[in-house]
């Protein structure tokens, strides 16, 4: 199964294909592929006439990604002051957060099950996802937490759950704007702290033990709690 990050980027990265794709969808994927490359980030103004002259359309495409994109919960359209890229209030985060918990214990106790019950075929064809998650176990913990590294983590064990519904219903744009934001303003601590919780639930994946992993999920889920509700309150959008 390819995971939804994985798709969202190979159809973002169509630009050689560029002239397949409608006006609308052309800025929709630059839209994308900014957010996905940190060049785009919560709380930033997105200008019409920036986004004609870089892709070479007019605003009335633009104008109907930039609806598209709201209606996905990516981009905020707000009176009088045009279009930016969202950004969550502490209590939407805070939601956000919940509803993420939930999804991604599935994911952890999916990735494991498969596992404890794959064969040598199973690690064959798995490799690059297992050998994802083993360089967690590989690493001394002082790497840093990196939003990419971050989202193939996820991937992986998404793709080693073999799920075939859980990828199209991750939002994988808001959970990156939601890691953006949590990143800008977070303790570069954080981001070691991240990653060694990242190990431990990667450790229980590839152990084969589902109830371990989401027990270690469920821990990494708590901690993010904390260092949400830790942010000062120029993170978050105001109500």
């Amino acid at each position: 199964m390819e995971s939804a990050s994985v798709k969202v980027q190979k159809e973002a990265a169509a630009d050689s294909k560029a002239e397949t794709q409608s006006s609308p969808d052309k800025v929709v994927s630059a839209i994308y592929r900014g957010i996905l490359a940190g060049r785009i980030v919560p709380g930033q103004k997105l200008i019409e006439s920036d986004l004609a002259s870089s892709l070479g359309v007019s605003r009335g495409p633009i104008r109907e990604a930039l609806k598209r994109l709201h209606a996905e919960g990516v981009v905020e359209n707000a009176r009088h002051r045009g279009a930016y890229v969202r950004l969550l209030s502490r209590k939407e985060a805070l939601d956000f957060l919940e509803i993420l918990s939930l999804l991604t214990g599935f994911i952890a106790k999916k990735a494991a099950e498969a596992v404890s019950q794959g064969d040598d075929a199973f690690r064959r064809h798995f490799a690059p996802a297992l050998d994802t998650l083993g360089h967690f176990l590989k690493s001394d913990g002082s790497e840093n937490l990196h939003l990419e590294i971050n989202r193939r983590f996820y991937d992986a064990m998404m793709e080693i759950g073999g799920n075939s519904q859980i990828a199209s219903i991750m939002p994988v744009m808001r959970i990156q704007l939601f890691r953006m934001q949590g990143h800008m303003t977070g303790e570069p601590r954080a981001h070691e702290q991240r990653f060694a919780e990242f190990a431990e639930i990667a450790r229980h994946v590839l152990a084969g033990d589902p109830d371990k992993a989401q027990k270690a999920m469920a821990r990494h889920m708590q901690l993010t709690l904390k260092r949400l509700q830790a942010l000062p309150d120029e993170a978050f959008a105001r109500t």
